[in-house]
């Protein structure tokens, strides 16, 4: 039943058809006119009294200059973003959170408990109410100022909709002017259906439907009589009567509204004593909740930079934020909540590190799964989707992709030692050579192989083939953005990863699965469907496949990457169930960033593990371990229960990717090397030089890649030329450096500086030794030790202990490092003092040499005291102090004497 339809006695519904039209009809222009006159009434008390209406009065012409047409513009409303599967992700609004309803989605008491609280008449006046304006006209003479208003719901609609809130005269007659003319252009239901829906009730509340969620957490179509009444209690001030801060108000104010439906005859009384009974608990402040608020933060900058949804970005602003749009995105709930659970479980694990995660869907390009980081609080930058990071090897697909594009056959073989050195202008590689990780050495290898254990020096090799802009170009029709990733940075160092700014995890799991969809590449994205607030679609997404790699290529590429993931660097993604898997592991300079990207037929994620900050090290991390295995859980779990199915059937014949056309090809080993170049251009070939340490004599070919016999015509021929020296390094001599001068000549020579100080008395800091000596020869990066002087002589000052009593003179030597050994003497110092010691004081001897010391046991009481003042140390022997006296009388003597 709509409100039309209401004949209860004295209701304010529409009335009667016929008795309405005569009502009217009598009453049209006496209506007017007094309404008119009471208006400007109202307005001259609050302007300046009776005299300025007077003067009005008199000024003002009988009649109103009413608009021809009027418009209801478009009421602000609540955008909201969808999941996949229908769920909510975010409500949208900017300053008004609005939900619109039809009429027909209010029950009769809550049109009525407004119209009680705002506008009884609304359905016998024609825009303006006499009455209503008369009973405020008294009130506000009363009160000497505005205590009451006289405005309709029709007046309020055209105050809000065209003229605004001026306290002004001129504005009041124009709102007059403009509520006849709503009246005119629109029925009764479509006015109050519009008030409804525009009306604000406070916290942020615009409308029935949304202050009916705010206050109650329910419909329009649930609210009881109780709570309609409330929520039309607020609508006079809602700053005034918010229910939360001003219970007994707005609970009095209830009352009026549930009394005034009663007088009315809306609502029978008992119901309305009931309902005055009736405690209302009301619901908590709504808080502005966001499911996975990286994805929506991603979903609004699609949005907004995409010209579909409006010319100029402040259109696209206006219609995501106020134009209740309704988003419906491609995230699968089941595998976001994955994503979280895998990535925050191995995280947690980490000690500073964090992970992004980004999984597409091959063939249509949807993205289903975005972890972008655990506290978007705290970061509000999304590592998923806006974190470049350089990906390392995992960039190596790409360059081998260019390679077999530009007719590079899989056979070719590429230099696989670690100390490669590749003549580039600017290449700072170029200087120290380029190393594998851990600084193996692979010898000549293919460039599966070279894929498969992620070769460095191959790949060098193989870009100064393809060319450092061939490459950018295919990484741009991968749907890499070419620009931000490269940036400036431009060499040769891209075909290792080292491309400047990097790629996003977003990037590099679409551009995968491009290889994953026989090479045809989907633009990745998150809106699949846009509908306008009637329901109306006015965008939908069509995937629009471009083949970007060549079908045969792509296949050889993916079959590859197969094998880096069954037996290379990705074993730990291999998948139960038999599942095809294909992909590649990256890791960064300075183990930055670690990375895992990889296809199965159904799904493609990339997975990146590092700092948030980028640029700090994580020792020992690489693409295989943990990014690998955080891709591993999460793909085993969202294919878990499906049915395996393989890669797209290319139809490749892999002979064509790995032949060429064959010819002959000479043997050029002992030629001189302008000569072996010449010679195999003759026959087709381009020789590639890489100077080689041997004795043979300088310039001389030592060895060719391929061997003699034959290979593809036109493809490259490595030929190894001798630099006439011995492999090793000879040692310089470093004696007599000072340290730092030293280090920097081993070091320059390609040599590992090992420092022992040692005490000499040579100037502090100069070198006093080296180990090998000068002029060996020593594989590169050899350890060589040198010794230093600290300044400082050999061994240790001997301290004087004389005169001292025993104990404190042992102890005394015993710090010093030294090894107290007594002698106890006949001697007429105090017993027990030390009467000589040896070595003497001050010399030096080593660490932990014995020192003898004489200490007195008093005097002799035979011959009195055995030592000689002129002995030195105390000592009571001769020079000779083995051989022994037996002349009785030399003995005899000897101790007169001492006598």
């Amino acid at each position: 039943m709509t409100i039309a339809d209401a004949t209860a006695p004295n209701s304010i519904g529409v009335p009667p058809a016929a008795r309405r039209t005569v009502a009217l009809a009598v009453r049209a222009s006496l209506t007017f006119a007094l309404g008119f006159v009471l208006i400007i009434a109202l307005l001259s008390v609050a302007a300046g009294g009776a005299g300025f209406f007077l003067r009005t009065a008199e000024a003002l012409p009988f009649g109103l200059d009413v608009p021809d047409e009027v418009e209801l513009g478009s009421l602000e409303e609540r955008s909201i973003v969808y999941a996949r599967d229908g769920s909510i992700l975010a409500v949208l609004h900017d300053e008004h959170h609005r939900r619109q309803v039809t009429l027909d989605e209010v029950p009769d008491h809550a049109v009525h408990a407004v119209l009680a609280a705002e506008d009884r008449r609304f359905y016998d006046h024609e825009g303006y109410d006499p009455a209503a304006i008369g009973r405020a006209l008294i009130a506000n003479l009363q009160a000497r100022g505005v205590e009451q208003g006289g405005s309709t719901i029709t007046q309020q609609l055209a105050k809000q909709n065209f003229v605004g809130a001026d306290r002004t005269m001129q504005r009041k007659v124009d709102e007059l002017a403009h509520a006849i003319a709503l009246e005119r252009e629109f029925g009764k239901d479509a006015l109050i259906e519009r008030y409804l829906n525009q009306v604000y009730f406070g916290n942020g509340a615009y409308g029935i439907a949304t202050a009916a969620w705010e206050y109650f957490r329910a419909g329009p179509g649930e609210l009881e009589p109780a709570e309609a009444a409330r929520l039309a209690a607020v609508i006079r001030s809602p700053s005034a009567l918010d229910p939360r801060r001003n219970e007994e108000r707005v609970r009095d104010r209830r009352d009026w509204v549930l009394a005034g439906m009663v007088e009315e005859g809306w609502l029978d009384a008992d119901e309305a004593a009931a309902a005055q009974e009736t405690d209302i608990d009301l619901a908590p402040p709504l808080q502005p909740e966001v499911r996975e608020p990286y994805v929506v933060e991603a979903v609004k900058r699609a949005f907004l930079d995409d010209p579909t949804f409006g010319e100029t970005r402040q259109e696209r602003i206006d219609r995501l934020f106020s134009g209740g749009v309704r988003i419906h995105t491609t995230l699968d709930p089941e595998l976001q909540a994955l994503a979280s659970n895998v990535v925050e479980a191995h995280a947690a694990e980490l000690d500073g590190p964090t992970a992004a995660l980004a999984a597409v869907h091959p063939s249509s390009g949807e993205v289903l799964a975005l972890y972008g980081g655990a506290d978007f609080a705290e970061e509000q930058f999304d590592l998923a989707t806006q974190g470049r990071r350089q990906p390392g090897s995992a960039f190596k697909p790409f360059v081998l992709a260019a390679a077999l594009e530009d007719g590079v056959p899989l056979r070719q073989r590429l230099e696989g030692d670690s100390g490669a050195t590749f003549d580039v202008p600017g290449w700072t590689e170029a200087d120290d050579g380029v190393r594998n990780f851990g600084g193996s050495n692979h010898g000549r290898i293919d460039l599966r192989e070279a894929l498969v254990r992620s070769v460095n020096t191959a790949f060098a090799d193989l870009i100064m083939d393809v060319g450092v802009e061939r490459v950018m170009q295919f990484t741009e029709r991968l749907g890499v953005d070419a620009d931000r990733a490269f940036g400036e940075h431009d060499g040769p160092a891209i075909a290792l990863g080292g491309v400047g700014s990097g790629a996003t995890p977003l990037e590099m799991a679409a551009a995968y699965g491009t290889f994953a969809n026989a090479g045809q590449r989907v633009d990745p994205h998150l809106i699949e469907r846009v509908s306008d607030r009637a329901g109306n679609d006015v965008y939908t997404r069509q995937a629009e496949p471009e083949q970007v790699v060549d079908p045969q290529v792509n296949a050889a590429l993916v079959d590859i990457m197969r094998d880096v993931v069954s037996r290379g660097t990705g074993t730990a993604a291999q998948l139960p169930g038999g599942w095809d898997v294909a992909g590649k592991t990256g890791t960064s300079q300075n183990f930055y960033d670690a990375w895992f990207a990889g296809i199965t037929p159904p799904l493609a994620a990339a997975v990146w593990v590092g700092h948030a900050e980028g640029q700090v090290a994580m020792p020992n991390m690489t693409g295989g371990s943990v990014p690998t295995q955080i891709w591993r859980a999460f793909m085993a779990a969202a294919l878990d229960g499906r049915e395996p199915r393989p890669f797209p059937d290319a139809d490749v014949d892999f002979s064509d990717l790995a032949e060429g056309e064959q010819t002959d090809l000479s043997d050029v080993r002992g030629l001189q090397q302008d000569e072996a170049e010449e010679l195999l251009s003759d026959e087709g070939f381009v020789a590639v030089v890489r100077a080689v340490a041997s004795e043979a004599p300088e310039g001389q070919v030592v060895w060719q890649d391929p061997g003699p016999g034959s290979a593809a015509a036109g493809s490259d021929v490595v030929i190894g030329v001798s630099t006439g020296v011995p492999p090793g390094t000879e040692i310089p001599d470093v004696g007599g450096l000072d340290r730092a001068e030293a280090e920097q000549r081993l070091v320059s020579a390609g040599l590992e500086p090992v420092v022992h100080e040692v005490d000499h008395d040579a100037p502090e800091g100069s070198v006093v030794g080296q180990s090998p000596a000068p002029g060996e020869r020593v594989p590169d990066d050899s350890p060589v030790g040198i010794d230093v002087s600290t300044g400082e002589p050999a061994g240790v000052e001997v301290p004087d202990v004389g005169g001292l009593d025993r104990a404190e003179a042992e102890q005394r030597l015993a710090s010093a490092g030294f090894e107290p050994v007594v002698h106890e003497v006949h001697h007429d110092a105090p017993e027990g003092s030390v009467v000589g010691q040896s070595p003497a004081p001050g010399e030096r001897v080593p660490d932990g040499s014995p020192v003898g010391i004489d200490v007195s046991i008093g005097p002799d009481e035979e011959g009195g005291d055995t030592s000689s003042e002129d002995d030195g140390a105390g000592d009571t022997s001769s020079e000779d102090d083995e051989a022994v006296d037996t002349n009785p009388e030399t003995a005899t003597a000897g101790a007169d004497h001492d006598a």
